[in-house]
């Protein structure tokens, strides 16, 4: 029995960032599912963008909890850290607790926010 592939993509859309990552990552979710992988999406509700841009794609979107409270990032944070809405390592805390039951093979990461430090979290 072939077993498929599980992977979990990780982005944001909002009216800050714009739809282009969430509508490339779209695209890759498409054709991954044709070519028989279990995709999921993993957004964070910063507005109602996202939502709105994955309307009745089908493909299961995993919703990050909203930000609290206004984010402001650290001088050496990426240049985009705050259309996270949150530092990129309770993003990566975030996500993985997001995913701990699903368990995917792989993430994808489509996001100005973080950089290679957000890459060392294990999910």
């Amino acid at each position: 029995m072939i077993v498929a592939p599980r992977l979990a993509i990780r982005v944001d859309a909002s009216a800050a960032i714009g739809t282009g990552h969430l509508k490339r990552c779209l695209s890759l979710a498409q054709a991954l599912i044709e070519a028989g992988a279990d995709v999921r999406f993993v957004c964070r509700a910063l507005d109602a963008v996202a939502a709105t841009v994955l309307g009745d794609s089908g493909i299961p979107t995993l919703w990050l909890p909203v930000p609290a409270q206004a984010f402001t990032p650290a001088p050496d944070a990426p240049p985009h850290a705050a259309w996270a809405g949150v530092p990129q390592g309770q993003d990566a805390d975030d996500t993985a607790s997001t995913l701990a039951d699903w368990r995917p093979d792989t993430v994808v990461v489509d996001h100005y926010a973080f950089d290679a430090d957000a890459s060392k979290k294990q999910i």
